[in-house]
């Protein structure tokens, strides 16, 4: 008697089986045709969407139903998620957005369901930090950058430009893990606007920028001031340091209740420094600087706020002390 080996055995049970259930091997062979082939062209969102990924694949020609099975990645098992009506497309919103996950699809009819399509992997989106906020001048060597923090974000890029709602063109500066950044890299009173992104190293998800924020820091108080000790013989001058170049200021003297025109004045001063009133706060030696017939004393009691007169205009950064 001769026996079939047991490899062509066991490839021929299933075969077997199948014409017994039909009765015939012409419906068995009907019935495998018309199962529809697996899908193809599956596609999962790669963070783009928060809290949920959506999957899709191209149609097949006899199905009316489909099947989506997931799997986190590389874990090699999966389970059946959900099902598609005669569309291309399945929304799953049962995603933990600190998983990568693979989705694969069956196209199924009345006569079964046919193999698994390949796997595509995908993952949710995570929202971008609240409540950004940048300090307006409280700091005088950095900008102080503060958000709230965002679920599923495991830290944070910090992005700054110069156009307040232009984010993108502002760029990347560093990277927290923490609610907060320092940006030292800034000029002071130069205004800057800031935005800030949330990022999930689990998944990779980056998410799009949050509100933005304009901040600067603060003017550095002048050192060194200095003031002339009679010569020249008609004002006195002061001069100072300061960040970013120091200043000077000449001031006329005049007879008691005489007026000194406008363009008697000289000064030379950078942006940053136009302000003797910073000057005369860092002075550490009151009394020095005597013109003839007035002292720093009479030029500290006799306190009297004018306009600069380069602008005209009144300003906490463009006034000077006018003793006369």
């Amino acid at each position: 008697m001769h026996v079939l080996p047991a490899r062509l055995r066991l490839w021929l049970a299933p075969i077997l089986l199948t014409l017994m259930a039909f009765g015939s091997p012409v419906a068995a062979l009907h019935r495998i045709a018309a199962i529809p082939m697996p899908p193809t062209n599956v596609q999962a969102t790669d963070g783009s969407i928060v809290g949920s990924v959506m999957v899709t694949w191209n149609g097949v020609a006899g199905a009316t139903f489909y099947h989506i099975y997931r799997g986190v990645q590389h874990s090699g098992s999966y389970s059946h998620i959900g099902t598609a009506a005669g569309i291309g497309m399945y929304s799953d919103t049962t995603v933990n957005a600190s998983v990568r996950y693979e989705y694969m699809v069956a196209a199924c009819n009345s006569q079964g369901c046919g193999g698994q399509s390949a796997s595509n992997v995908g993952y949710s989106g995570i929202l971008a930090p609240a409540g950004v906020s940048a300090s307006d001048g409280s700091l005088a060597d950095k900008i102080l950058v503060t958000w709230t923090a965002a679920p599923d974000a495991t830290s944070y890029r910090v992005y700054r430009g110069a156009n307040p709602g232009d984010p993108g063109s502002s760029v990347y500066i560093g990277t927290t893990s923490v609610s907060h950044y320092y940006d030292g890299v800034t000029s002071p009173g130069q205004p800057y606007s800031y935005w800030v992104k949330s990022y999930n190293s689990h998944t990779t998800a980056v998410s799009g920028y949050s509100n933005g924020d304009g901040g600067h820091r603060k003017l550095a108080t002048p050192y060194s001031v200095t003031a002339s000790d009679g010569v020249p013989c008609d004002g006195v001058e002061i001069h100072w340091g300061g960040r970013g170049g120091g200043g000077q200021l000449h001031r006329p003297t005049r007879q008691r209740g005489q007026r000194v025109p406008r363009d008697m004045e000289r000064h030379r001063l950078p942006d940053a420094h136009r302000h003797l009133s910073r000057g005369i706060a860092g002075l550490s030696l009151p009394g020095q600087g005597l013109p003839p017939r007035y002292g720093l004393r009479r030029l500290f009691r006799q306190h009297q706020w004018i306009p600069w007169p380069a602008s005209g205009t009144r300003s906490s950064q463009g006034q000077r002390w006018d003793p006369w």
